[in-house]
């Protein structure tokens, strides 16, 4: 019977211990790549509304570098913004249209009832 129990009690050690490094490496991810890719991957906090409820406040996303000619009407993304009070910020939108012939897409909110300019 102790060895039961000594059986569980290091496989529940081992997943406490492998959860917390899994947790310390995406906020070291989270801290480091700011503007940056790690291994193709970004972390972002979610800090508006816009994209509710799916993504609520303060939640915390990982995006992966993707090909854009890829991407398709109803993907999420995430982008730099370059105009209209998104200038410099990470935006983290919805793709509402996709435009092959000029490579541009347009994104909104989920949350919101205006489109962004097309980027």
């Amino acid at each position: 019977m102790k060895k039961v129990f000594k059986i569980i009690f290091n496989i529940a050690k081992f997943v406490y211990i492998f959860t917390l490094l899994v947790y310390l490496v995406f906020i070291c991810i989270h801290r480091l790549s700011i503007d940056r890719s790690i291994l193709g991957y970004r972390v972002f906090t979610i800090n508006n509304d816009e994209m509710s409820p799916k993504y609520k406040v303060n939640d915390i996303i990982v995006t992966k570098d993707y090909n854009p000619s890829k991407l398709k009407v109803g993907d999420d993304i995430s982008y730099l913004g370059t105009c209209c009070g998104q200038g410099g910020m990470i935006v983290n939108h919805r793709i509402i249209k996709v435009d092959k012939e000029s490579n541009k897409i347009t994104t909104k909110g989920i949350n919101s009832s205006i489109e962004d300019p097309e980027i």
